[in-house]
Formats: structure tokens, sequence, C-alpha cells
């Protein structure tokens, strides 16, 4: 659904900028015709200096010419429209994707724990135990970081091993 949204709302958003663009090469073009220094004015200043050239009266302006500005009006108020949708929509399903993704890993955190403690029910004592730390600690470096490692990010699977090793050589807590 977001990534429909997003698409929506990028679609939209190309068709406003080509159609303000086709509109602003148009009453470039008029704007020209008044005075080649206010054109470039309009370029660099745009719409704000079109805002102006509109307001100003002028004799020969025909309905041709209104309907033209009119049309790069709307086109750039509609850019402003999408955009403000995008900054309100955006942020809305990604949070809703945020959410997801931590009910995702909340499910997946308590199977992971559900399997630790369906092997050892007394996890908890056994890790936060002076006899554990000191099982640990006393075992070659490559193995006291390895169990570091298992007990800070190890898979269900490797911190069970660690228990039951730990059970095995010191007969538990």
């Amino acid at each position: 659904m977001s990534m429909l949204v997003m698409y929506i709302l990028g679609a939209a958003m190309i068709v406003a900028g080509l159609s303000m663009l086709w509109y602003l090469f148009q009453t470039l073009r008029i704007i020209w015709r008044y005075s080649a220094l206010v054109a470039i004015a309009a370029v660099l200043f745009s719409p704000l200096v079109h805002i102006v050239f509109y307001l100003l009266p002028k004799e020969e302006f025909d309905s041709q010419e209104k309907f033209l500005f009119n049309r790069y009006f709307l086109s750039i108020g509609a850019i402003v429209i999408i955009g403000i949708v995008a900054a309100i929509a955006i942020p809305a399903t990604t949070q809703t994707q945020l959410d997801q993704n931590d009910d995702y890993q909340s499910a997946e955190l308590e199977a992971h724990l559900s399997r630790i403690y369906e092997a050892h029910p007394d996890a908890d004592d056994i890790v936060d135990s002076d006899k554990f730390k000191n099982w640990w600690q006393s075992k070659p470096d490559v193995e006291r970081r390895d169990y570091e490692r298992v007990l800070h990010e190890g898979n269900s699977s490797e911190v069970i091993h660690m228990l039951t090793l730990f059970e095995i050589e010191t007969g538990g807590i």
C-alpha cells in the first residue's frame, strides 16, 4: 500500500512538474514580448516576477495570455499541494513500516528467548552467577571471545550449546 501511495505521488509530481515547465515557457514567451529584462528576471526569480507581471495593468493582455498565466499558477499550486501531501504521507507510511518491523523483531526475540528457556529454564540465574563468569573467563582467549560474542549476539542454538557445556563441565550453579 505504501509503495502504491509513493508511485501515485511520484506520477502526480511528474505530471504537475511537466505542466509547470510547459506553462513556464509559454509565460516567458509572453513576458519576453513585453520586456527581455523582465523575462530574464522571471527565469531567475520565478514565480514572483510572474505574479508581479501578471498583476501589472497591461492593455495588450488577451484572454489566451491570461489563460496561460492562470494555468502556470495552478500547476505551481498543484506541486505545492502534492509536496504537502507527500510530506505527510511518506513519513506516515514509513512509520507504519517501522512499526511492522518492530513487531517482527519483537516476535523474533520472543521466539529466541523461548527456545533458550525451554532448554535451560534457569538461564538467567546461570548467566548472572559468579561460577559462570569464572568458567568462561578461565577459557583460552579464543574461546572466551567466542563465548562473549555468543552471550551478546549469539543465536539461540549457540546460547543453548554454551549453557549446556557450562553445566556439563561444572555441574551447574
